[in-house]
């Protein structure tokens, strides 16, 4: 009886080690073969596929519901993923918008640093009132900071959100313009 559960012993960490390296080579096989949606219902733990899948779904032109439960599937595996946040934000109607503002927070705070996500998130918040948040706007001070401090064609990019932004969005805006740079805020067209 002892002589079998060594055996045991010795045989089980070889079979799950077996098991962990078909299930990562399934995952890899659908991800090469396009099926991004594939890959990440076999990884199910892993938010990088979960990303894949939400980015085709988003590119593929398909339904704000499936867009949404893929985010939604993202945020939940790998919630410090500011993009995930970001796309759930951007599908949110404007119906929803106490879970909108909730949303838009968490992309930002997510994904603070991260630059290329910062035009997507001015936009997002300018169109909605959720800009009007205390916590929100401190985080598009930010980023308006940042852009116009630091980033290569910032003042393009503010002036692209700037256009794109709803009226409060706008006068909001305008608004935080005036105080982190006057001269920036003296130079946007009267709309």
């Amino acid at each position: 009886m002892i002589s079998e559960r060594k055996q045991f012993t010795r045989l089980a960490p070889a079979v799950l080690l077996g098991l962990a390296g078909l299930w990562l080579v399934l995952q890899q096989a659908a991800l090469a073969s396009g099926g991004g949606g594939a890959a990440a219902v076999i990884g199910v733990f892993r938010g990088d596929l979960w990303a894949k899948r939400t980015q085709a779904a988003m590119a593929g032109g398909q339904a704000d519901d499936a867009i949404m439960a893929s985010a939604g599937r993202w945020v939940t595996v790998s919630p410090l993923s500011g993009e995930g946040w970001l796309a759930m934000a951007e599908r949110l109607p404007a119906s929803e918008e106490a879970r909108k503002r909730d949303v838009i927070a968490m992309a930002f705070a997510a994904g603070p640093g991260e630059v290329e996500q910062m035009p997507r998130r001015l936009v997002v918040a300018a169109g909605s009132t959720a800009i009007t948040d205390a916590m929100i706007e401190q985080y598009v001070r930010r980023d308006i900071s940042h852009l116009l401090n630091r980033a290569p064609r910032g003042e393009q990019i503010l002036r692209d959100v700037d256009r794109q932004a709803s009226p409060l969005g706008r006068y909001r805006l305008r608004a935080m313009f005036v105080d982190i740079s006057p001269v920036f805020a003296a130079s946007l067209p009267i709309y």
